[in-house]
């Protein structure tokens, strides 16, 4: 019986896998975590991923590399997204 096609979330959830173990297996002794940098110049909604893509890649980082994650740097973010993100921040009870 064959597997039926995979959709573009999956596509991209079963790259992010290969692409997120490729990096642990190329640190260096020593190196643990990662350092994540976001450049969203030019973002605008239309540009964006959808909402459950973005949630399954949470998801994916929490649930199975959570020790990994040290830093996020977010550059040239638009203004809707620092609202957003401090709103999220208070109700998740962090800010």
């Amino acid at each position: 019986m064959a597997l039926p096609p995979l959709s573009p979330p999956d596509n991209f959830i079963g790259y992010l896998v290969l692409l997120l173990e490729s990096s642990v297996r190329m640190m260096r002794n020593g190196q643990e975590t990662w350092t994540w940098v976001f450049d969203m110049t030019g973002y605008e909604s239309r540009n964006s991923p959808r909402f459950d893509y973005t949630l399954r890649v949470l998801q994916l980082v929490a649930n199975h590399y959570p020790e990994r994650l040290n830093k996020v740097f977010i550059m040239d973010a638009p203004t809707l997204f620092w609202v957003l993100f401090k709103v999220g921040r208070r109700g998740g009870g962090g800010g």
